[in-house]
């Protein structure tokens, strides 16, 4: 988890089919201002967009970043150390 220990519900394979009503279950106990999407997939992207997550794309995995950039992500990552950078950034408490 690269040092993350913030994370309060991870969506995998289920009985149900539909990403976005996965992604918009787990959101019901969190605000959508706090409630990210780390995919990689355009299709992911545009999916979590859909339920009302940020999103945002890795680019190490699946799809290319050229092809995750298309999909418009919030964020675009290139490094498992980036996104654990950019968690700890957008999770930082404000005052």
């Amino acid at each position: 988890n690269n040092g993350i220990t913030e994370f309060e519900d991870i969506v995998g394979a289920e009985k149900e089919k539909s990403k976005v009503k996965k992604i918009r279950r787990a959101m019901k106990s969190y605000p959508s201002d706090i409630s990210y999407y780390i995919g990689d997939t355009a299709g992911d992207m545009i999916e979590a967009r859909e339920a009302g997550a940020k999103t945002i794309a890795v680019s190490w995995g699946y799809q290319s970043a050229e092809r995750l950039k298309k999909a418009d992500p919030d964020y675009l990552v290139n490094s498992p150390e980036e996104l654990t950078a950019l968690l700890c950034s957008v999770s930082a408490p404000t005052e």
